[in-house]
Order: C-alpha cells, then structure tokens, then sequence
C-alpha cells in the first residue's frame, strides 16, 4: 500500500503545481480580460424583456388591425355596401396587420436567436488563448458599445411611440364622448391603443441584455 500512498500522494502535489501554476485569463490577459468576458456572457445567461414586450405588443396590435379590417369590409346591416374610404381603411389594416406579424415574428426570431452572442464569446476566447492586445479588448469593447446603444435607441423609439398613443387614445375618447366616432367603436380603438401605448412605456423601466452588460464592463474596470 506505501508505493500506492507514495504515488497519490505526488500525483496531488502535482496536480496542485499545475492548477497553482497555469494562469487564469486575468493572469495572462489582465483584469480587464476577465470583466469582458463576463459582459460578453450576460445577454446569453439572460431573458430579453423588452423584445419580448415589443413582440407581445405587436402581436396583440395586429389582431387588432384584423379587427379593424373585419369592421371595415362588413357593411353594416341595410347599409349600401362598401364606400369606397371603408375599402380603403381596411386593406391599410391588412396591410398593417400583415406588416405586424412580419415585424412580431423577426422579433421573435432575434430573441431566441443568440447566435451572434456565442460566435463573439468564441472569438474571444481564441483571442485570450493567444493573448489579447489593447487592439483587441477595444474592439470587443467597441461591440458592445455599439450594441447597448443600438437597444437604448429602440428603448427611446418605444417609449416615444407609447407616449404618442397615450395621447391618441386620450383625444379618441375625447372625440367619442362628443359623439364624433361611434360609442362602441371609439371605445373598441381607445381601448386598445391605451393598452399598446402603456406597453410600448413599460421598456423605459426595464434594461436590456446589451445595456447591463455594457454597464456591467464599465463598473467592473
């Protein structure tokens, strides 16, 4: 038993000279290497809401435009069919429904498609193998900068957009109370803008993965 004693006993020790002597990504890259790679990680490890909230929102506004369209191209009952502002309205709902669910399902697709992410998180680590240069870090910095503003912009498009359907829906129910527009059809629009306008708001409390993990980087240098 002492030479099978003897032998476990180096092959710990040199297990633990090798694990003591091989260098983290920080040892040979410094730490910076380290709080990129972790910024780099983030978007993989976590759920993006806002596109989940954008794809949600545009899926209920084109049943909604469906609505809209079935309204238009059903006469209602002794009227002398279509008028020719009917038709017009409701192929611009097809369309805009048709339109929505394109736009919903690309948005689908980004959020479950983190191709990019892993691609970049291999290059780098192909990169931290070899060891990285400034050059380097930079432009891995440089993408996730791009991409954080890139979300930020949408993130102002969004909020934007709710606070303009706020305010339709509020002169919607304006002119529906003045008997402008039908009751239930004032109601039926003012309704539903109201829930897409207070969805498309909802992003400016919310971070996205390419926001955090930007801020992640910056806070850990």
């Amino acid at each position: 038993m002492k030479p099978l004693h003897t032998a476990l006993t180096a092959a710990s020790l040199a297990l633990a000279v090798f694990t003591f002597a091989s260098p983290t990504l920080a040892q040979q890259n410094g730490p910076d290497a380290d709080a990129l790679v972790s910024a780099i990680k983030l978007p993989l490890e976590h759920f993006d809401s806002i596109q989940f909230i954008n794809a949600s929102r545009g899926a209920i506004t084109a049943v909604y435009e469906l609505y809209c369209a079935a309204g238009m191209f059903i006469p209602e009952p002794g009227a002398d069919g279509l008028t020719g502002v009917e038709i017009g309205l409701g192929i611009g709902c097809l369309v805009g429904a048709t339109s929505l669910l394109v736009m919903t399902g690309y948005r689908i697709a980004a959020m479950t498609d983190s191709s990019d992410g892993w691609d970049r998180l291999a290059r780098f680590r192909r990169a931290a193998d070899d060891g990285l240069d400034t050059r380097e870090i930079h432009l891995f910095e440089r993408e996730l900068a791009i991409e954080a503003s890139a979300a930020r912009f949408r993130r102002g498009l969004s909020v934007g957009m709710g606070i303009a359907l706020v305010i339709a829906s509020g002169l919607i129910f304006g002119f529906t109370a003045a008997g402008e527009i039908e009751e239930t059809v004032g109601a039926t629009i003012g309704i539903g803008t109201t829930i897409v306008g207070i969805m498309s708001l909802i992003p400016a409390f919310l971070d996205s993965p390419a926001e955090a993990a930007e801020r992640a980087y910056q806070e850990a240098l």
